[in-house]
């Protein structure tokens, strides 16, 4: 009799889905509405693909040569500031510097990181 009564459940089940429609994946959300897409843009991949932890290794040993090349003054402002985020008031302390230079130092420090990146990393035209 508990078979029975797990059959009549599995099947009711069954039954009720069946009378579900249900939407494909690429089913539109909020049509006209500026936040409209469908579901497949909400679904997330799970899985990494095989050549990430290589990509973010390379990119890290891009970004580690370029703030090396960097002149000191620059690339310790950087450093202090963005890797180890330390607060401008202590950065200042560190390195025994007014809070302006600690400021300027930084902007000029950016600048200059963002021009060595692309000198560095500049991909070679496709012929």
């Amino acid at each position: 009799m508990a078979v029975y009564h797990r059959g009549n459940k599995a099947r009711d089940l069954i039954r009720s889905q069946a009378r579900r429609p249900t939407n494909p994946l690429q089913a539109t959300i909020n049509p006209g509405d500026d936040e409209s897409g469908e579901f497949m843009d909400l679904m997330s991949a799970t899985q990494n693909f095989p050549d990430e932890p290589l990509q973010r290794q390379e990119l890290q040993e891009s970004v580690q040569r370029t703030v090396m090349s960097m002149p000191e003054h620059l690339r310790e402002i950087l450093l202090l500031s963005y890797f180890h985020q330390f607060p401008y008031k202590q950065i200042s302390d560190i390195l025994d510097i007014p809070l302006g230079t600690v400021k300027s130092r930084l902007h000029a420090a950016v600048a200059h990181f963002a021009d060595r990146w692309k000198t560095l990393n500049q991909k070679e035209p496709l012929s």
